[in-house]
């Protein structure tokens, strides 16, 4: 006696298997080979400026990797953000407020450096981003990767538009008067 084998079923039930095993779904849940090569960075910083980094863009990882390697407006050499961001803090004022109050003799405003940081942002870099955050850090020993991400975000957040087109035109003059580019005469300015 011979048996037919019955091959019309077989797929049928393979198919029904795979579906039930979740095959489909593992398959859509698994990282892809750039996710993969991301590493996790986490940023302590306090809950008001996490809240106005999320506020500004949908991807906060893009968002803050702009930050963090793009030149900033006016201070493109990144020796100088660190000196007027450690300036502000010894003084415990605003970044914003301490500049205009050295070019335009505004008032300072007060901040307390030393609140609690109890938020913590998470944001995605690449190996080559990791690199270039960590040949900074190897320059300036005092620096930690955190500190240094969460007063680049600072730096930008408080500076993004600290000058008005007037203001940035009066500045760009008195700049060419001494011959100076617009940040060597900034960060004068602001030293003294």
């Amino acid at each position: 006696m011979s048996f037919k084998k019955n091959t019309e079923y077989h797929e049928e039930i393979k198919n029904f298997a795979n579906e039930a095993k979740g095959e489909d779904k593992i398959k859509k849940t698994r990282i892809s080979e750039d996710e993969a090569k991301k590493i996790r960075c986490q940023i302590k910083m306090t809950n008001e400026f996490k809240e106005k980094v999320q506020n500004q863009e949908k991807n906060t990882s893009a968002f803050v990797r702009n930050i963090l390697f793009n030149e900033d407006v006016n201070f493109k050499n990144y020796k100088n953000i660190i000196e007027i961001y450690n300036l502000a803090q010894k003084m415990n004022v605003t970044i914003k407020s301490l500049i205009r109050n050295k070019l335009f003799n505004e008032e300072l405003e007060k901040y307390d450096y030393k609140q609690e940081k109890n938020a913590i942002l998470v944001i995605h870099i690449n190996k080559e981003d990791k690199e270039k955050i960590n040949d900074i850090i190897r320059k300036n020993p005092l620096l930690k990767v955190t500190s240094y991400c969460e007063l680049r975000i600072r730096f930008y957040l408080e500076t993004e538009k600290i000058f008005n087109f007037q203001e940035q035109i009066k500045l760009k003059d008195e700049a060419k008067k001494y011959s100076l580019g617009l940040e060597e005469f900034l960060i004068l300015k602001i030293r003294s």
